[in-house]
C-alpha cells in the first residue's frame, strides 16, 4: 500500500487534472466537484476528501456535528484524550483586559491547558477542570450542550 503522503500526492494530483481539464469551460468550483462526483469511484471520493484538511469540512462548529456523549466521554476520560487537562469556564468575574463570552456561552466553551495557561491568575480562577467539576455544575454544563429546557432555542447557541 503507498504511503500517506504518496497517497495525498497522487488524489492531489487527480483534483489538479480535473481542475486543469474543465477551466477550459469556465468551471466553478461546485461544476469542479460535480465533475469529480461524476468520474471519480466512492473510493476515490473519500479518499480525495480524507485528504483535504479536516475532512473536506472547511467550517464547521461541532456542537450537532459530534455527539455529546462522545464529547464529555473525550473531556473527562485521560484514555481517550491523552492525558490532556480539559478546562471549563464555571463564573465570570471583572478582570480588567480579560475575554469575556457572552452568559450563554459559559457552560459550553472548553480549553485544552496549554490555552488556560496563557490567562492571568484572576482569569485563570474562573475556570475549572471539568474533571473536578460538582454534580450541579456538570449537570449545567450537560444542559448547556442541548437544547432541553423550556424556552430554549436557536438564541441558546447563537
Amino acid at each position: 500500500m503507498a504511503s500517506l503522503p504518496l497517497a495525498r500526492a497522487a488524489i492531489f494530483s487527480l483534483l489538479l487534472l480535473l481542475v486543469a481539464a474543465t477551466r477550459a469551460h469556465a468551471a466553478t468550483p461546485a461544476t469542479v466537484f460535480d465533475d469529480i462526483k461524476a468520474r471519480a469511484t466512492p473510493d476515490e471520493i473519500y479518499r480525495l476528501l480524507f485528504a483535504l484538511p479536516k475532512g473536506g469540512d472547511l467550517h464547521h462548529h461541532s456542537g450537532g456535528g459530534v455527539p455529546m456523549d462522545y464529547v464529555v466521554e473525550y473531556y473527562t476520560n485521560p484514555a481517550r484524550n491523552r492525558g490532556q487537562k480539559i478546562y471549563l469556564r464555571t463564573t465570570i468575574a471583572d478582570v480588567p483586559s480579560a475575554p469575556t463570552p457572552a452568559m450563554s456561552a459559559v457552560l459550553v466553551h472548553v480549553f485544552r491547558e496549554s490555552t488556560w495557561k496563557t490567562y492571568s491568575p484572576a482569569l485563570r480562577d474562573q475556570w475549572k477542570l471539568v474533571t473536578d467539576l460538582t454534580a450541579e455544575e456538570k449537570v449545567a454544563w450537560l444542559s448547556g450542550l442541548k437544547v432541553d429546557l423550556p424556552g430554549e432555542g436557536r438564541d441558546a447557541f447563537f
